[in-house]
C-alpha cells in the first residue's frame, strides 16, 4: 500500500513535469498539488520538497512570482534540515531568478552564490553551468562586469569539461563583455 501511494505520487509528479514543458501549467498544478497531499499524507519530506520547488517554477511561469518565491524558500528550508544538497541548490537557484525578475538583485546574488557554492561541492554538472550563468546575469544586472565574466568564464569551462555544449548566448555574451571591458 505504502509502495502504490510512494509510486502514485512520484507518477503525478512526473505528469505534472510533462504537462508543464507542453505549457499546460493548469494540470501542472493539479498534479503537483496532488502529489505533494499525498507526500504530505506519507510523511515524505524530500517528495513534500520536490513538489514545493515544482508548483513554484509553474507560479513563476504563471508570473506569480510572490507565491513562487515563497515555495521556493519552503522547499529550500526542507532540503536543507534533512541534507538534500541537490534540492536546496535548485530551489536556491529558483530563488535567484525569481529575485532577479522582481529585480531584487543583491536578493538574487546570494540565493545564486549559494546554489552555486553547494553545486561546486557536487562537482561538475549542468546545473552549475547553468546557475552560474543566471549568476553572471545578475552580476551584469548589478554592474559587475568583471564578477559576471568570470562566472560566465566558468560556466563555459564546466560544459567544456563534462563533455556538453554550453548554451551559444554564453560565449557569445562573454565576448561581448570581453571586447567592452578592453575599450574601457
Amino acid at each position: 500500500q505504502l509502495g502504490d501511494r510512494r509510486a502514485e505520487a512520484s507518477s503525478l509528479h512526473q505528469l505534472g513535469t510533462l504537462a508543464q514543458l507542453t505549457g499546460d501549467l493548469q494540470h501542472a498544478l493539479a498534479l503537483y498539488e496532488h502529489s505533494l497531499r499525498i507526500d504530505e499524507e506519507l510523511g515524505n519530506v524530500q517528495g513534500r520538497a520536490v513538489s514545493l520547488n515544482n508548483l513554484g517554477n509553474v507560479y513563476q511561469g504563471g508570473g506569480d512570482l510572490y507565491r513562487a518565491l515563497r515555495l521556493y524558500e519552503e522547499s529550500a528550508d526542507i532540503c536543507g534540515r534533512i541534507g538534500d544538497t541537490r534540492g536546496r541548490s535548485s530551489a536556491l537557484s529558483n530563488m535567484g531568478t525569481t529575485y532577479a525578475s522582481l529585480g531584487r538583485f543583491d536578493d538574487a546574488a546570494a540565493a545564486l552564490g549559494e546554489s552555486v557554492s553547494l553545486l561546486r561541492e557536487m562537482g561538475d554538472t549542468p546545473p552549475l553551468g547553468y546557475a552560474l550563468m543566471s549568476n553572471a546575469l545578475v552580476l551584469m544586472q548589478m554592474r559587475n562586469v568583471t564578477g559576471a565574466m568570470a562566472s560566465l568564464a566558468e560556466s563555459l569551462a564546466v560544459f567544456e569539461r563534462i563533455g556538453l555544449d554550453a548554451p551559444p548566448q554564453a560565449r557569445e555574451l562573454l565576448e561581448q563583455l570581453s571586447a567592452a571591458d578592453k575599450k574601457v
